[in-house]
């Protein structure tokens, strides 16, 4: 009977995690008329390489570099391993790992960086560090430079924090953001704030949010508040900035704040440092103190009890949260309910919420919502109105979506306009530099001529908290 039921369960998360990814927009696809072929399932040999090699230790990877196989026409070999990554994360999110390490398999057959999708594959989904280091070697020999920060990674979790370090020195040779960032980090938590600074710097650099948020909490660490300021004009004055979200924001803020304030950031940037280390426990500590001082803090805390794949009860304390006056609390209860329980009349509810209480994210999802899903007999125009309100609040994601829809309608206007603003508007929220590429394609597809132009990133699998959460949940039921 057990069995029965998990089988019965396995089958409505694949079909309700299947049914959301057919949602979302897949605008670097255009043509997903071929259906997948059918593939006879295979014993799994983690322990074998795709070479056919048996792998004993580290010492057993033979570093060769394999670049020359990659033959055939750029463009087609491009189309062939985008779809191929693209099912590949449709197979992580539903748990068929069999079919993505196939998937994955063949994309390292067609590129490089196929290796490197295929450790990460290793590292998230199986725990296999073994043949993750495999593969993140074969990625680094081809010029991956991504792949070092995961071999620094491995080697830290392992222990050998010296190796970990020479890992990431290399990265940061090469201009890896995750080494150099993590090079910060290590040098933070040994108190050495100087040079914590100095690699924290060469993030900022980057006008990655997320890094200069590392080089601000080092500055309000030290009572530096004039170094918080500099460093927060910046932030929302400097147009084409990634990556900033509403939390970083909030936070800066409560650091320019009262003492109060102040107490409650230090204890979520602590608990957020365990987070980081998986260590949910001491985390969940730190975040359930921070409440005293702030009701935010229930946000934190749902965020460790999702990242440690703990569904309900993260829901429990969103719906807390929300009890509690946090308005940000609606937006995450209807992301919760669209991704992990797939109620769309649930998200619909929390996501018009959210709308009434001017969340720019619960406005996106909700217009994403009437556009993607036929239950709500949204036209499209309608949809685009709710798109719009969300674009006029600098919401990134909203742009871009707006950009797109007056391009297919032809509108050229339209598109010059919207394009501007996600280029040289300052403070918008969750900017991407793929958007800031598709911007730029867009402009010069109408003849624009354009100045600093951003190199396309091939497309990837992103380990973010959702992918994660769905990862756990998995494991928890072997």
């Amino acid at each position: 009977m057990e069995i029965v039921i998990s089988i019965i369960i396995g089958i409505t998360i694949v079909f309700i995690m299947i049914n959301f990814i057919n949602r979302k927009k897949m605008d670097e696809f255009d043509d997903f008329s071929g259906k997948k072929e059918n593939k006879e399932n295979k014993e799994e040999t983690d322990n074998v390489d795709r070479f056919g090699h048996k792998i004993t230790s580290i010492d057993d990877i033979v570093e060769v570099d394999y670049s020359q196989n990659y033959e055939g026409n750029d463009k087609e070999r491009d189309r062939k391993y985008r779809h191929i990554i693209f099912f590949a994360y449709e197979n992580i999110i539903s748990g068929n790992y069999r079919m993505a390490r196939e998937e994955l398999e063949m994309a390292a057959g067609l590129k490089a960086r196929g290796n490197y999708e295929l450790g990460k594959f290793y590292y998230y989904c199986k725990s296999d560090n073994q043949n993750a280091v495999n593969m993140f070697r074969f990625a680094y020999n081809d010029g991956i430079n991504e792949a070092v920060y995961y071999l620094g990674k491995i080697e830290e979790e392992s222990g050998n924090i010296e190796l970990a370090i020479d890992w990431y020195n290399e990265g940061a040779k090469k201009g890896d953001i995750n080494s150099i960032t993590r090079l910060g980090k290590i040098a933070e938590e040994k108190n050495d704030y100087k040079k914590a600074e100095e690699f924290y710097l060469k993030a900022a650099d980057t006008k990655d949010a997320g890094g200069i948020y590392n080089l601000v909490n080092l500055y309000f660490k030290q009572n530096m508040r004039e170094k918080v300021i500099e460093w927060h004009k910046k932030l929302m004055n400097e147009k084409q900035i990634t990556g900033l979200t509403f939390e970083i924001i909030k936070n800066i803020e409560f650091m320019l704040g009262s003492e109060k304030d102040k107490k409650y950031v230090e204890l979520i940037n602590q608990g957020n440092e365990f987070l980081e280390k998986r260590d949910y426990e001491n985390a969940r500590k730190l975040f359930t103190e921070a409440i005293n001082y702030n009701e935010r803090g229930y946000l934190e805390l749902a965020k460790s009890y999702y990242a440690e794949g703990k569904g309900e009860k993260t829901k429990e304390v969103f719906e807390r949260a929300y009890e509690m006056g946090v308005k940000e609390a609606a937006y995450k209860l209807g992301q919760y309910m669209d991704v992990v329980e797939g109620n769309e009349k649930e998200s619909e509810k929390w996501y018009k919420i959210g709308k009434e209480m001017g969340d720019a994210r619960a406005i996106y999802q909700l217009a994403m919502l009437y556009e993607t899903s036929r239950e709500f007999g949204k036209s499209e125009e309608e949809a685009y109105g709710i798109f719009e309100i969300s674009a006029n609040m600098k919401y990134a994601p909203a742009i871009m979506d707006m950009a797109f829809y007056s391009d297919r309608a032809e509108n050229k206007n339209k598109v010059k306009e919207w394009t501007s603003k996600l280029l040289n508007e300052t403070g918008l929220i969750e900017l991407g530099k793929n958007m800031i590429g598709d911007a730029q394609n867009l402009l010069e597809e109408m003849g624009e001529k354009i100045e600093d132009k951003i190199s396309e990133k091939d497309y990837e699998i992103e380990y973010d908290e959702d992918l994660i959460y769905f990862i756990k949940k998995f494991k928890s039921w072997n």
